[in-house]
């Protein structure tokens, strides 16, 4: 199945005419007041620029004062360049510009790196990264340590009229990568959950040694839980913002070992390091967490308690 591209009415607001880098030159030798906006970053724009070119990072709140800022006048012609690996920088840049007031608004297409391929000079303090592709995802082969104190996991249960939330512990950790491939076995302290909305209630005690009671997670015999990544690979592509490793591993928990997958999202901070975050539901039944359910209990009134259990978790490793 082929994937549509995204596009919001903002976007679509506006369709900015298109100049070739060619007919850009033309334009810019005619002696014609334009102003060129570069919309990427103020360090990429540093690093790699057109000459003369001014710049205002669409990505930042104050886009609009920056424009305003650089071209006073909204009846001059603007011309919008970003890295030119797709249009939508500039779609969305020239969206807000119409929005303000400016008239006069072109696209240069292909971006930076299409300037450069045409043989237009290029400024800044490395300008052969016009060229450059996007950044994309390299996960180095390391052997990661990994900090419980820097990491996260959190739980959400409900029913049919509430919901509780909290966290619990990361007792330790290991994490290595080999070719892209992550592995690794995560020790969860059962012991240590706490619940987020109940904090500083004289509820917030009752509901915990619930949880930790043989009703849940009979912490007492089983005071940890284990998951093991047996496999997490890149999926195809793998955008940077996006889940782009499928996970499967094995949850140990009460005592039981079951299969359990899921997509994260990895990134690679700067220094080596490497982030995983996972947001995903389990059903907790399929570890003998039966308390409330509706599939092992019947007239259970306020004491049914949905299955699934939702999780978010943040690893990090140096």
């Amino acid at each position: 199945m082929s994937q549509s591209t995204p596009q919001s009415p903002a976007t679509l607001a506006l369709t900015p005419k298109k100049l070739s880098p060619d007919a850009l030159r033309v334009l810019l030798d005619s002696g014609r007041e334009i102003v060129v906006l570069d919309v990427m970053n103020a360090e990429r724009h540093a690093r790699c620029h057109l000459p003369g070119a001014k710049n205002a990072c669409v990505y930042e709140v104050v886009f609009p004062e920056r424009v305003r800022e650089l071209v006073a006048d909204p009846a001059t012609p603007v011309v919008l360049y970003g890295a030119g690996v797709t249009p939508h920088d500039c779609e969305h840049a020239a969206a807000k510009l119409a929005r303000l007031g400016y008239a006069e608004i072109y696209q240069l297409e292909g971006g930076l790196s299409a300037w450069h391929r045409a043989g237009h000079p290029v400024e800044g303090e490395s300008p052969g990264e016009a060229a450059l592709a996007p950044a994309a995802l390299s996960v180095p082969d390391k052997t990661f340590r990994v900090d419980p104190a820097a990491c996260l996991i959190e739980w959400a249960g409900r029913n049919a009229g509430n919901t509780h939330h909290g966290s619990v512990g990361l007792a330790s950790g290991s994490l290595a990568a080999s070719g892209g491939e992550l592995s690794g076995v995560f020790e969860i302290d059962l012991a240590s959950i706490q619940c987020y909305n109940l904090e500083g209630s004289d509820l917030h005690p009752v509901l915990i040694a619930h949880l930790q009671s043989d009703d849940f997670f009979f912490t007492a015999l089983f005071p940890k839980a284990v998951f093991e990544i047996v496999r997490a690979v890149p999926l195809s592509p793998a955008h940077l913002s996006a889940p782009n490793y499928s996970v499967e591993g094995k949850l140990t928990l009460r005592g039981l070992t079951k299969p359990l997958a899921f997509a994260a999202t990895v990134a690679t901070p700067p220094g080596g390091a490497v982030a995983i975050e996972a947001h995903f539901d389990f059903d907790r039944t399929d570890w003998g967490v039966i308390y409330g359910s509706s599939r092992f209990f019947h007239f259970l009134g306020m004491h049914m308690v949905f299955d699934p259990i939702s999780m978010a978790v943040r690893i990090r490793g140096e």
